[in-house]
């Protein structure tokens, strides 16, 4: 791209001026890549030094990325698979450093999720996938098995594997409790920057940038695939993250995600806020996250706050991100 003169000018006459569609620069613009100053009209201009500064630094960074990229794909039989030994093999071939923030993270989710491929596929093989480069360690885990969500909704006799989703945000739910926590797609979906599990034409994608959850379609109709991202330079810690959720090193402390367990964003029977309930009497603290739901109704409401905790009195409930009409809903319930 050649050296361009500094004026301010049009998005038309910056796609002329550097090459690149209009479509193009307007991303980068949104994206923040690009700096753009507004009209008192409200059009974009831009400064066209300072646009080809940040396009170069841009394409430096694209340069470096690939000089520093590498990448680790095989396949394993997962009988008598060891999730250790499969996560050393990795580190040794693409000579992941302890010393950067992320192996913090990393070692822990890989092996959790390699476990759960072994312990509950019910598979035969499990694909896995890394790739690095200066700024993420990219993992992408892929089993031939039932489907975790098909899995779940069995072991828990729920209706839907739908259903299923909304179970994985709680901790402590495991189809084999004699042999696991279920602990590990709970803590792993909070330390990761974007966590995503397809399965069973559905998927749950945790991005922890935004602090956001969503549910939505997905093509894998076969097994079980897990991909999470981790920035090199994460500042998430696991006893940190850990610690949030425990007391006495034991863990304690759930925050379902209550848009989970429905589709849609409004919350009105007691058949809902029982399934929400389902299994969390295991813990001391429960923080209930309304992030997204536009509406909750009496008999959800009392049977949280009234009936169960009743049953349940030892437990400490506690609400975040709840709107307006969903904060009055609760305070009248008793929440």
């Amino acid at each position: 791209m050649s050296k361009i003169k500094s004026s301010l000018v049009s998005i038309g006459a910056l796609a002329k001026a550097t090459g690149f569609s209009i479509t193009h620069l307007r991303r980068l613009a949104d994206e923040g890549a690009i700096p753009t100053q507004l009209t008192p009209g409200g059009q974009r201009r831009f400064e066209l030094a300072l646009v080809n500064e940040a396009l170069q630094r841009r394409e430096s960074k694209k340069k470096k990325n690939l000089l520093t990229k590498k990448s680790f794909h095989k396949n394993y039989d997962l009988r008598n698979l060891k999730e250790d030994l499969v996560w050393t093999e990795v580190a040794k071939e693409l000579s992941l450093s302890k010393a950067s923030p992320a192996w913090d993270v990393a070692p822990y989710a890989f092996t959790e999720m390699v476990n759960n491929a072994i312990d509950h596929s019910r598979g035969d093989s499990v694909q896995v996938d890394v790739s690095i480069d200066a700024n993420y360690w990219r993992f992408h885990i892929s089993d031939d098995g039932i489907g975790a969500f098909k899995n779940i909704r069995e072991s828990f006799g729920l209706n839907h594997d739908l259903e299923a989703v909304g179970e994985l945000s709680k901790g402590k739910r495991t189809t084999a409790p004699e042999a696991h926590t279920g602990e590990g797609i709970f803590f792993t979906s909070k330390l990761v920057d974007i966590f995503r599990i397809s399965a069973n034409n559905f998927q749950w994608v945790v991005d922890n940038n935004l602090e956001d959850n969503s549910i939505g379609p997905s093509s894998t109709d076969v097994g079980t695939t897990v991909e999470w991202n981790i920035s090199i330079n994460t500042t998430r810690r696991f006893v940190e993250i850990a610690q949030l959720y425990s007391e006495n090193f034991e863990f304690s402390k759930s925050s379902p995600v209550v848009k989970l367990f429905e589709i849609g964003v409004e919350f009105v029977s007691r058949s809902e806020a029982k399934r929400l309930l389902a299994g969390l009497n295991k813990f001391s603290e429960i923080t209930f996250d309304y992030k997204g739901v536009e509406k909750v109704g009496q008999g959800f409401v009392d049977e949280i706050y009234r009936v169960w905790k009743s049953q349940y009195p030892s437990v400490a409930l506690k609400n975040i991100n709840a709107s307006t009409e969903v904060e009055f809903m609760l305070k009248r319930g008793g929440g």
